[in-house]
């Protein structure tokens, strides 16, 4: 009887243990989008009316009409780190 209820318990176990690992869809997210009043901002850069605007997490926010309209930069590979400073040499670099 004994030797019974473990076979029962061992594969009660075994398929929990399948059910657990099995592979199931992604669930669907909503869009995200850029917040700049939600982020870490750690340096800002003017250069005319162009901002720069670096922080958390690698992300680089620019402006083009003087803070109004953040948008952020592209990158074609971003690392994650944190960025605490940006420069501009003149208007244009």
């Amino acid at each position: 009887m004994f030797k019974l209820v473990g076979l029962a318990v061992s594969a009660v176990v075994a398929l929990a243990a399948g059910y657990s690992f099995s592979p199931r869809p992604l669930p669907a997210f909503a869009a995200t989008a850029v917040q700049a009043d939600r982020l870490l901002v750690t340096g800002v850069a003017q250069a005319g009316r162009r901002l720069l605007a670096v922080g958390e997490q690698g992300l680089i926010l620019a402006s083009e009409d003087g803070g109004g309209r953040w948008v952020p930069v592209p990158l074609a590979r971003s690392r994650g780190s944190t960025l605490t400073a940006v420069a501009f040499a003149d208007e244009r670099h």
